[in-house]
């Protein structure tokens, strides 16, 4: 059976719990479930979680870093109580991003992989796929639906607009590096 939640008070007070492997079927962490769990110091939560409850990491005094993906669009006020060192590090406009500025909890921001839309790690045909589709999307005059990591991914020429260009250049570069196995760069790409 697949797990979609980690349920409150799941680990709670788990003092000897150092890392923890989330897995990527959650979309929610429940109230307490991590609370008082000194040992943990990193954590990533994976796409798909969209809510962190209640306390879920209050008092890991010990959790520095937790990464926090475009899909999480709801964290509790008190996640994160007494966790005084703690950095989260998300993308740049992301929910993530506007709940570490309204609570004064440092942010850094991850740079998506460019030309990897959808953030598989990977450039491939998919993304520029991906890339093309959310243009003509776009074009059509159609509600854009995209993160900004997404939009940071894909714009590659960087002229700040995702186009037919930008898909392009992520086939040539899938095809130049990836399948002809040419070692070049997205620099050497937008020279030519």
């Amino acid at each position: 059976e697949t797990v979609t939640e980690i349920g409150d008070y799941l680990f709670h007070g788990c003092t000897d719990l150092t890392s923890i492997t989330i897995p990527d079927s959650v979309t929610r962490i429940g109230n307490h479930a991590f609370s008082d769990c000194t040992g943990l110091t990193s954590v990533t939560i994976p796409d798909g979680v969209t809510l962190i409850n209640q306390c879920a990491f209050s008092g890991c005094t010990g959790l520095t870093s937790i990464t926090i993906p475009e899909s999480v669009t709801s964290i509790s006020q008190s996640a994160f109580e007494d966790c005084n060192d703690l950095t989260i590090r998300g993308y740049a406009g992301s929910f993530a991003e506007s709940f570490a500025k309204e609570n004064n909890i440092p942010f850094q921001a991850l740079t998506p992989l460019t030309g990897d839309f959808n953030n598989d790690g990977e450039i491939s045909a998919d993304d520029a796929q991906l890339t093309l589709r959310a243009y003509t999307e776009h074009v059509a005059g159609l509600k854009s639906t995209l993160t900004p990591a997404q939009k940071q991914a894909a714009d590659v020429n960087g002229d700040g607009e995702i186009g037919v260009e930008d898909a392009q250049l992520i086939l040539r570069y899938y095809t130049e590096k990836t399948v002809a196995g040419i070692d070049i760069t997205w620099e050497d790409l937008l020279k030519k």
